[in-house]
C-alpha cells in the first residue's frame, strides 16, 4: 500500500514536530507518541507509567531521580511515602498490582540506598505484596549489588527476617 506525497509529507512533519517541540511528549519505545517527565508533571505519576517489563536501569534512575529532586524541593514526606507504595504496588499480586518481580527488586534495592532504615523495616511487609522467595530474591540482589551499603545492612536485614 502506498501512501500520497500529501500523508508522507504530514507524516514527515509530525517527527520534526516531534522532535523539535516543547510541547512535553517524545516518541517511546514503539514510536508512539508519550508525555515526557516534564510533560507528566508529576515525577511520581512519570514513574508509576514507565514501571513496566523491560525498563532500563538507565530509565529507572532518572525517574527516580526526577521523584527524588520533587521531594528534595518540596519537602514533603507524602512523595516518599508515594514511591514506597509504588514500590509495593508494583510488586503487588494476586489482582492488587503489576506483579513485577524484578522492577520491584530493582526499586527495593535503590530505596534502600537511599532510605535504609524505612527499607528495612518493610521487609516485613514483602510477602504480602509478593510470596516469601522474595525475601531470598532481595537478599541475593542486595549480596550482588555494586553497593557497598546494601552488602553491609541489607543482609542482616533479610536475614534477621528470615529467623523469624
Amino acid at each position: 500500500m502506498t501512501t500520497s506525497a500529501f500523508v508522507a509529507a504530514m507524516d514527515a512533519q509530525q517527527k520534526r514536530n516531534m522532535l523539535t517541540n516543547t510541547s512535553g511528549k517524545t516518541r517511546g519505545e514503539n514510536g508512539a507518541p508519550e508525555y515526557t517527565i516534564e510533560g507528566v508533571g508529576e515525577p511520581r505519576v512519570a514513574l508509576f507509567f514507565k514501571l513496566v517489563r523491560g525498563l532500563s536501569t538507565d530509565s529507572l534512575d532518572e525517574h527516580l531521580a526526577h521523584v527524588q529532586r520533587a521531594y528534595d524541593e518540596s519537602g514533603d514526606v507524602q512523595i516518599l511515602v508515594d514511591l514506597f507504595v509504588l514500590t509495593f504496588q508494583t510488586r503487588a499480586t494476586r489482582g492488587e498490582g503489576k506483579g513485577e518481580k524484578a522492577l520491584f527488586l530493582e526499586l527495593y534495592i535503590r530505596l534502600h540506598a537511599r532510605f535504609p532504615q524505612t527499607a528495612e523495616r518493610m521487609l516485613t511487609l514483602v510477602p504480602h505484596f509478593g510470596y516469601f522467595k522474595d525475601w531470598l530474591l532481595i537478599l541475593e540482589a542486595a549480596e550482588n549489588a555494586n553497593n557497598e551499603r546494601a552488602r553491609e545492612r541489607l543482609v542482616p536485614g533479610v536475614r534477621a527476617v528470615l529467623d523469624l
